[in-house]
């Protein structure tokens, strides 16, 4: 599969990505740093420079890509909107999933404005159909 996700540098997302490397999918990086994606990434992605305020050569990456994957948020620790299932993060993440179980919800307000349609608005549905495929 070819998955692009967006937060990857952070304390989920450099979990994740070996994980779904391991798995033999592709995988996009979207970074507002490509530099720090490929200190702590390395190899295992394609980082693309993107800013989520402004489109730009990245859409080209999402369009034609199996899964998207919103990492992006506060803090740890910070208020929440969107639940994440907990069988997620420790499917993903084992014992440190209990670090995020009272985690962070985002809503990407600016990829709304921007006119974005998400496959599966509700992360439930979006991680299920995820896991499904690998």
């Amino acid at each position: 599969m070819k998955i692009v996700l967006t937060g990857a540098t952070g304390f989920i997302g450099k979990e994740l990505c070996p994980k779904l490397k391991e798995k033999g999918n592709s995988l996009v990086v979207l970074t507002r740093d490509i530099h720090k994606a490929k200190k702590r990434l390395g190899d295992l992605v394609v980082a693309v420079e993107w800013d989520a305020k402004t489109l730009g050569d990245w859409v080209k990456y999402v369009d034609g890509s199996d899964a998207v994957i919103n990492l992006t948020g506060e803090s740890i620790g910070g208020e929440s909107i969107i639940p994440v299932p907990s069988f997620a993060l420790k499917i993903a993440l084992g014992e440190m999933s209990d670090l995020l179980l009272k985690g962070q919800k985002v809503i990407p307000e600016k990829l709304l404005e921007n006119g974005y349609k998400f496959l599966f608005p509700e992360i439930e549905a979006a991680l299920n159909n995820i896991l499904q495929k690998i």
